[in-house]
């Protein structure tokens, strides 16, 4: 059977999660708006304006249903009660039902009956109204044989796997009168007989769940810009840029995840029309929609009231201030805030073959970013290890030919300076891209103390350290073991593990890095990395380098390892240690843009546990060796102990039985 897609959401990985029922933060109900929008929709497909089969012009086993098609293709007058027709209403086939599936317009446009586009399916059916003599579209179908057969084999296979699908396509499932119109439309356009078929349209098509999904995000949004009175431009065009961009971001309908995924959305295209009208009247001339949004802040912001009378005095020169810093990439201004990007890795190389106030994100970010340099830079020991090499090895090993020149400058450059090029290229123009200073191990473990309370080196008195990390790190690993035991031991699709152990965990890390990864952490940690990155690219990967460290062949891994080895320091393996700063630096920026909404997506949830899970098992890799001397070294102590026992008396002997020499003489 046909694989079923996690629709709304990216296509699910090989580990399923499973909901938990319990409402409090974390509810798999959809929004109120969403189901309003799919409950108005069932209740007009429910309506009984379907022809019976006795009625059909054509046989009923036709591929496509066209009852009374040339009545309906051709409809009368409406009159003042919004009836079809003085006499008798002609009835609908389910030709009728491939009409275009527009969503409802709120408020509706002055003038119009309806708050759908006219000849739209929802339009065609609000103004039909219910006969005695005709049918609804449920009893349409389970007159036919064929269509019906269809579409109840399909519920039964899917019976059984509902509770596992996401909430917005059990929302479906629940108003029978939409799975109706998904089967009717899959039979009359897509020719479609067979159950396998009807649930590859139904999940794949964009006919299909799809179409409904979309027809009820467009709605509900509608509604609620309506409701706030936001300022939306042509929210009611179907083919506007507001529609088109709420379609692609394929929005959560869950009550949590909807409201705040569609004001991302409405964002991009909202404004305050009193600053917004002060920018027309200024006469800046075309201005794309990010200038235009800073632009409305710095009014708002301006300590001089800008108003009409003002406007085209002080706009230009708040525009050109503005361009300027975006010019500068927004970094060298006083006052400016470290941007996110400031705290991004730069040695982010492949495997090469290794197996809200309280809330700061970039604070959480820049902790991330410290953790990669935490255990590339110290744990194995890479600057210890270039730090050997440029200055021990050469002497030791019989010299080291340097045949490129670049090398040389970056190693005159690192060892004689002691400073390094940054070869993260500056934002903006106009920056000199100067050497930076190199740091220095006290510097670097005395922040690691303060942000992860990793080491023993010592630190100012008045310094503040983070003694709760190490245990809310323990608790994550913990309660994340906990929940991919339940997950796997749970047999039953209906059975459901709460992740919000898990979710606590990580909101309790993301509140402590936000309030302990400040100050001059924020400074040094692109530093760390800068140095760590130019390092790993200009030296350890060098070919020279490589040649003359691991002759027989290898990577910069291979080098660090036999540095290390040589340096009789053993922190453990370089490709596991380098697993573990990748890992540790994901779930490190999984919990910096952790929210509630995010992890309602289960492709989010489920790639946030998987790096954990292989945390833990990197992390076990790297302590086996420790705990495997450790019980050597129990052992020992325990044979010693043995040993010092003094040794048990010997039992008396026995008395052998007297013998005479015949007995012996063979």
């Amino acid at each position: 059977m046909p694989t079923l897609l996690n629709l709304n959401t990216p296509p699910q990985s090989t580990f399923r999660i499973r909901r938990r029922v319990n409402p409090d933060g974390f509810s798999t109900d959809i929004d109120t708006k969403v189901a309003r929008e799919l409950d108005t929709l069932a209740e007009l497909l429910g309506k009984r304006v379907f022809a019976q089969a006795d009625e059909d012009p054509e046989p009923c086993n036709t591929p496509i249903f066209e009852v009374a098609q040339k009545a309906a293709s051709k409809p009368k007058a409406i009159n003042a009660k919004g009836e079809i027709g003085k006499g008798n209403q002609p009835l609908l086939g389910f030709a009728a039902l491939l009409s275009p599936l527009t969503p409802q317009r709120h408020p509706t446009p002055q003038g119009d009956r309806t708050a759908w586009d006219g000849d739209s399916l929802a339009d065609r059916l609000s103004r039909c109204r219910e006969l005695q003599r005709a049918a609804t579209l449920a009893e349409r179908i389970d007159i036919e044989p064929g269509i019906a057969q269809m579409k109840y084999a399909l519920l039964g296979d899917l019976d059984d796997e509902l509770a596992g699908f996401t909430p917005q396509v059990r929302a479906v499932f629940a108003r029978p009168a939409l799975v109706d119109w998904l089967v009717a439309v899959a039979w009359s356009q897509m020719h479609i007989t067979d159950p396998a078929s009807l649930r590859q349209f139904i999940f794949n098509n964009p006919r299909g769940l799809r179409s409904l999904f979309d027809y009820a995000t467009i709605g509900a949004a509608r509604v609620m810009i309506a409701e706030q009175q936001l300022k939306v431009r042509a929210p009611n065009d179907d083919t506007g840029s507001f529609i088109r961009q709420l379609q692609q971001a394929r929005v959560g309908l869950t009550a949590v995840a909807f409201e705040a995924g569609v004001k991302e959305v409405i964002r991009a295209f909202m404004f305050d029309r009193d600053e917004e009208k002060l920018i027309d009247l200024a006469n800046l001339g075309k201005l794309s929609l990010e200038v235009r949004a800073q632009l409305v802040r710095m009014i708002q912001r301006s300590p001089i009231p800008i108003d009409a009378s003002n406007a085209e005095r002080f706009l230009p020169g708040m525009l050109m201030q503005l361009l300027q810093s975006r010019s500068a990439g927004g970094a060298g201004t006083a006052g400016d805030d470290p941007s996110d990007a400031d705290f991004e890795v730069q040695f982010e190389g492949d495997t090469e073959g290794d197996g809200s106030a309280e809330i700061s994100k970039s604070a959480v970010l820049c902790a991330a970013q410290l953790y990669h340099g935490m255990v590339l830079g110290d744990e194995l020991d890479v600057l210890g290890a270039v730090h050997y090499l440029v200055f021990q090895r050469p002497h030791i090993m019989g010299g080291m030919r340097i045949s490129d020149p670049v090398l040389r400058e970056d190693l005159q450059l690192y060892a004689l300076d002691n400073e390094f090029a940054n070869l993260k290229p500056r934002r903006g123009v106009g920056f000199e891209q100067r050497p930076l200073t190199c740091t220095r191990p006290a510097e670097r473990q005395m922040f690691h103390r303060q942000v992860f309370d990793e080491g023993h080196s010592q630190v100012p008195d008045d310094m503040p350290l983070n003694p709760e990390f190490r245990q809310l790190w323990k608790v994550l690993m913990l309660e994340s073991a906990r929940y991919l035991e339940r997950a796997q031991a749970s047999l039953h699709p209906e059975s459901f593990v709460s992740p919000q152990n898990v979710m606590q965990a990580v909101e309790d890390l993301q509140y402590n890095l936000s309030n302990y990864c400040t100050g001059m952490a924020t400074v040094i940690s692109p530093r760390i990395d800068a140095e760590i990155n130019f390092v790993m690219e200009r030296i350890l990967k060098h070919p020279d380098v490589l040649r003359h460290v691991v002759p027989e062949g290898g990577t910069w891994k291979q080098v660090v390892d036999r540095l290390n080895t040589e340096r009789r320091q053993r922190p453990g393996k370089a490709s596991t240690l380098y697993n573990k700063a990748v890992l540790g630096k994901g779930i490190l920026e999984g919990i910096a843009h952790y929210t509630p909404v995010a992890f309602e997506d289960d492709a989010v949830f489920s790639g946030f546990i998987s790096k954990v899970d292989a945390f833990i098992t990197t992390q076990s890799i790297l302590l086996r060796p420790k705990l495997d001397a450790l019980a050597d070294e129990r052992d020992d102590d325990a044979r010693r102990e043995v040993a010092a026992l003094p040794a048990p008396s010997a039992p008396p002997a026995a008395k052998a039985p007297a013998t005479t020499a015949d007995e012996w003489d063979f």
